[in-house]
C-alpha cells in the first residue's frame, strides 16, 4: 500500500505476493520447533538421572520446551492465517477495483447504447445489462 496527496493506493498483486510470503516465517517457527525437538532428544539426558543439575534441568528446561513446543506450531499457524487473511484481502480489493470500473464505464456510455428492454423498476440490475447483478 502507498499513500499520496489524494489518499491510500492498494496494488492487489503486490498485496498477494506479500501475503503469500507471511508463509515462510511460519514454515520456518515449524522447522525450528522439529529441529530443535531432534537436537533435545539426540542429547539424551546430559544431566544424568540423579543430582542437582537433573533436578534443576527437569524443573526449568522441560516446561520451557514443553511451552516451546506449544507455542512454535501456535505462532505458525498465525502467520499461515495472516497470510490466508492478506491475500483473500488482495482478491477482495482486485473485485472492487475491478467493479468500481465496470460502474464507472456504465456511467461513460450515451443513453442510446443501453438496453431498449431496460427496465427502470429492476432495482438491482442497474445499467441495463440484464441477468447481471
Amino acid at each position: 500500500m502507498a499513500t499520496n496527496n489524494d489518499g491510500l493506493a492498494v496494488s492487489p498483486a503486490e498485496m498477494e505476493r506479500m501475503g503469500q510470503e507471511l508463509r515462510a516465517p511460519g514454515d520456518m517457527m515449524l522447522e525450528l520447533t522439529e529441529q530443535t525437538n531432534r537436537q533435545v532428544e539426540a542429547l539424551g539426558e546430559p544431566w544424568g538421572r540423579e543430582g542437582d543439575i537433573a533436578k534443576a534441568a527437569k524443573e526449568n528446561l522441560v516446561p520451557m520446551l514443553k511451552m516451546f513446543n506449544e507455542l512454535g506450531p501456535t505462532l505458525a499457524k498465525a502467520f499461515y492465517h495472516a497470510a490466508d487473511e492478506t491475500v483473500k484481502s488482495a482478491r477482495m480489493f482486485q473485485a472492487s477495483d475491478e467493479a468500481a470500473q465496470e460502474s464507472a464505464q456504465d456511467f461513460l456510455r450515451p443513453i442510446g447504447d443501453y438496453d431498449s428492454n431496460y427496465n427502470p423498476n429492476d432495482h438491482g440490475n442497474y445499467g441495463g445489462r440484464h441477468g447481471t447483478k
